[in-house]
């Protein structure tokens, strides 16, 4: 009776063994590919591939338990942004940059409200703000509500626990050049005392704002 008892149990415990190896394997493999693909993102921002899962059985289930979700979700938008950033000397280049521009500012909108860390909320609001700035100065007619919407976004990253101080110092750059005339446009399309030429606050020159 033990014996017929003890042999199904052993293979449950064998096959439960298995499982969390697989899963210590797999939660090793997501920490490999995060920090070699953050290397890769500095030396070749545009490089397909970055952040995916690894490949075997159980790579999803480790990806849930190490939360890591978002921060894919996070990097995959900042490589965007940096994307949208990039020059363009061929039409087929430019029409890539357009559409990482669009896409990360949609990917950005999305992290700013549902991202589990408010650091990183305010981070993707601040450069969805800096984004809707650089739009606003492209294009006059559509100004005042692209102002409108970046005064949103850097307020919603400014209201964040941490990492709020660049959104709320952009916030305020923005804020006093609106208030002559109520809207960006061609008057604000040549660089002013401290802009930093669309780059963002972490990004471009230090303290200079955007």
């Amino acid at each position: 009776m033990r014996a017929r008892v003890a042999l199904p149990l052993a293979g449950v415990l064998l096959l439960v063994a298995l499982l969390l190896a697989g899963l210590a394997h797999q939660v090793g493999a997501w920490n490999q590919v995060v920090r070699r693909d953050d290397v890769r993102f500095v030396t070749a921002p545009v490089a397909q591939g970055m952040w995916d899962a690894p490949a075997g059985p159980g790579s999803r289930l480790a990806g849930d338990l190490l939360g890591i979700r978002d921060d894919t979700q996070f990097r995959r938008a900042e490589r965007l942004y940096v994307r949208g950033h990039l020059p363009a000397k061929t039409f087929g280049e430019e029409k890539a940059r357009l559409a990482a521009r669009g896409a990360a500012s949609e990917l950005l909108e999305q992290l700013m409200t549902a991202d589990g860390q408010s650091w990183r909320r305010a981070r993707a609001a601040n450069l969805l703000g800096i984004l809707l700035v650089e739009d606003a100065r492209e294009g006059r007619d559509l100004a005042p509500t692209l102002s409108k919407q970046a005064v949103k976004a850097f307020r919603a990253g400014a209201r964040q626990q941490d990492g709020a101080d660049e959104p709320r110092f952009n916030l305020e750059v923005l804020l006093t050049e609106l208030r002559p005339n109520g809207l960006i446009g061609r008057d604000l399309s040549q660089n002013q005392a401290g802009v930093a030429n669309g780059l963002g606050a972490g990004l471009a020159t230090p303290e200079g704002g955007y």
